[in-house]
């Protein structure tokens, strides 16, 4: 390990080391890298570093506009790199001690309200196969809190019976199987049947349950861009052209839902966050709007 000089080939070691999904390496390889290509255009040698540099980095993020998240992001994968490198006697630890503003665990996605909920579901041409399928895939997301790469990975025997009612099988963000099993929502059981029922070739048990129709790519496993783009499509037919409600904002409404009338372990479990953090974004969010509903300013103006 000591004759290993090109950082390059440190990323690699790393990597290669890490019990992680290629898309987590990938994105791992980019912080990291970009952290370094810093290093080389400041003319540093990366091997005689200080923790005064890591902080200069912080701070260049911090003025190239980056947000609170992605500057969480860069610091938290270096973090994990530089406490590789110190473990296998390479370089110190250069990040021990570097404080990563916890603001960012917040939600960059708004929620719908009930409303908007059943506007959008209501824009759809249920008359056409695509107007079926993609009705099926939002109340998929609107209902069952669903991530669009966990839509797009589903197939159509992952539409089970789990103690003699529905369900639906989950390969989650980042996992590699469909180790997660969740209740199927009603009425997207329903969408989903009527969806099957008009849809032609003869597909089987395997086949991706959602399939696309562009001449490209038919009768192919549908990708998370057409959902991107067919949500955000509807979002905007129903008069809700926001930057900050995307297709993602589906599985937020779903969470925020679940909060109202579930405790906070239920709704982690459900929505499959493997940090509980996370879930406690919702109950922060709840409470935040809790005391605008309630009204409670009003016993101050005595």
């Amino acid at each position: 390990m000591e004759q290993i000089k090109e950082i390059g080939d440190l990323i690699e070691i790393f990597l290669s080391e890490r019990d992680i999904c290629d898309v987590s390496k990938r994105q791992y390889s980019f912080n990291i890298r970009k952290f370094f290509t810093w290093v080389k255009a400041n003319g540093l040698n990366y091997m005689e570093l200080g923790k005064a540099d890591i902080l200069k980095y912080k701070t260049q993020l911090i003025y190239e506009g980056k947000t609170q998240l992605t500057i969480a992001n860069y610091m938290i994968t270096l973090r994990l790199f530089y406490s590789w490198l110190a473990a296998n006697d390479i370089t110190p630890d250069l990040t021990q001690g570097l404080r990563i503003n916890k603001s960012y665990y917040t939600f960059r996605k708004k929620s719908l309200t009930t409303k908007q909920s059943n506007q959008l579901l209501n824009s759809f041409d249920r008359s056409t196969l695509i107007g079926k399928r993609d009705y099926a895939i939002v109340n998929l997301m609107l209902r069952n809190g669903l991530r669009g790469i966990e839509v797009v990975r589903m197939n159509v025997e992952d539409v089970v019976e789990y103690n003699d009612k529905l369900a639906i099988n989950i390969q989650r963000k980042g996992k590699l199987e469909k180790d997660s099993t969740i209740p199927l929502s009603t009425k997207a059981m329903e969408a989903i049947h009527d969806y099957l029922l008009h849809r032609p070739g003869n597909w089987q048990d395997a086949s991706p349950l959602f399939i696309s129709s562009s001449n490209q790519n038919k009768y192919h496993r549908i990708c998370t861009g057409h959902i991107t783009t067919m949500v955000k499509k509807q979002l905007n037919k129903i008069g809700i052209i926001d930057p900050m409600v995307t297709a993602h904002s589906l599985r937020h409404t779903a969470a925020t839902m679940l909060m109202a009338k579930g405790n906070a372990y239920d709704v982690q479990v459900f929505m499959g966050h493997r940090n509980f953090a996370t879930t406690q974004i919702y109950t922060r969010q709840r409470e935040r709007e809790m005391i605008f509903t309630k009204d409670i300013i009003k016993s101050l103006d005595y």
